[in-house]
């Protein structure tokens, strides 16, 4: 058969068409297979044959988990400096913070959340699709307290939608 680009393989008995290649590799997203039967006799002489075309269409495997990028690339710890009793509704500018999912359509879609001490802070946006700026804002100015916390650690978390 032919326009496979080295990615399928055909049993000559069953006719299955299979992937070969890792489907990562793949460099189309439709691939139109020329597929040729033949009738043989039981010497191998070819007495009859029909061509047909077979379209598979690849699609996404949501494999890509989404990453949080800092200015200089990949990066999963971010620290912040700042003082207590903030006004509430004031973002943490101090933060660059973007989430990256390079999925394609539904599968690059996932919630963010923030895990750690209750109501000091939310994130926005709450739904991400493919790729966002995150931003941190105070939601509970007595919350941040240098008397109570000289430190206060959270978990970002971006959570997949399709496949949590």
């Amino acid at each position: 058969f032919a326009g496979d680009d080295g990615a399928f393989d055909i049993n000559n008995i069953t006719g299955a068409v299979n992937v070969i290649k890792n489907p990562n590799e793949l460099k189309k997203e439709v691939y139109e297979l020329k597929i040729q039967a033949s009738e043989l006799t039981p010497n191998g002489d070819v007495v009859g044959h029909a061509v047909t075309v077979v379209t598979i269409r690849v699609v996404d495997l949501n494999n890509h988990p989404p990453t949080f990028y800092g200015e200089n690339g990949p990066q999963n710890h971010f620290e912040l400096t700042m003082y207590e009793h903030p006004p509430e509704g004031e973002i943490l500018r101090g933060l660059k913070i973007t989430v990256n999912d390079s999925d394609q359509g539904a599968n690059a879609k996932f919630n963010l959340r923030l895990v750690g001490p209750g109501g000091i802070f939310r994130v926005v946006p709450q739904t991400v699709l493919n790729e966002a700026q995150v931003t941190i804002i105070v939601e509970n100015s007595a919350g941040i307290d240098y008397e109570k916390f000289h430190l206060l650690t959270f978990k970002l978390l971006a959570i997949e939608v399709n496949t949590p």
